[in-house]
């Protein structure tokens, strides 16, 4: 059985200081097809952003053999500095310090998908050169967005599209001769969110 590795809605692209003041909601849909083995798997969710800039993932994650989805929530607290993991099966919550060097990479990677990123230890595609080409602004889900097109020696082909307005990355598709994945931010609603959304059960 392939493991797939899911950034499940995980795409700041800035860091956490320019993500206040900027709440929002959405939902996210994320693909991953392993042209090796013709497996495929699925993410898909909701993600939250408070005017604070801390962000809520519920995630579903499915592969192509499973009747039922594996399901869990994740909240990345740059104010507590801790980052919470929910699963609603068992009914647990773990709790992770994260270190200032975290905080940082987690508004600033522009790709956080494990198997997307170059240099990620044990990813399905190895570190590379890239050659960077930015492509002309366009309304995606009725938000502006800057696009950069990556290419690399091996093959692989990185769209990505960002908004500079929400900090988050709105779509970004990935095609390799190892695979595909593709993700994309969809029904956007600016709008402040209930602070519990962001709190762990108990507190």
């Amino acid at each position: 059985m392939t493991e797939f590795h899911f950034g499940g809605g995980h795409r700041a692209s800035h860091e956490p200081q320019a993500c206040r003041g900027r709440p929002f909601q959405a939902d996210f849909e994320e693909l991953h097809f392993r042209q090796s083995t013709q497996e495929s798997a699925s993410a898909f969710g909701k993600l939250y952003r408070d005017s604070q800039g801390r962000r809520r993932r519920d995630v579903t994650e499915r592969t192509s053999d499973a009747s039922h989805g594996h399901q869990f929530a994740v909240v990345e607290d740059p104010v507590a500095g801790e980052c919470y993991v929910l699963d609603p099966t068992s009914k647990t919550v773990s709790t992770v310090p994260l270190n200032p060097d975290e905080l940082k990479a987690l508004g600033a990677m522009t790709s956080p998908l494990s198997c997307l990123r170059e240099g990620t230890a044990g990813s399905p595609w190895q570190p590379t050169t890239w050659r960077e080409e930015r492509l002309e602004t366009k309304f995606i889900e009725g938000v502006l967005c800057e696009g950069r097109l990556k290419t690399s020696e091996a093959g692989e082909i990185r769209e990505l599209w960002s908004s500079h307005d929400l900090a988050e990355t709105i779509l970004e598709k990935k095609s390799s001769p190892e695979g595909e994945i593709s993700y994309r931010l969809f029904n956007i609603r600016r709008e402040e969110l209930d602070a519990a959304l962001f709190l762990p059960p108990g507190i």
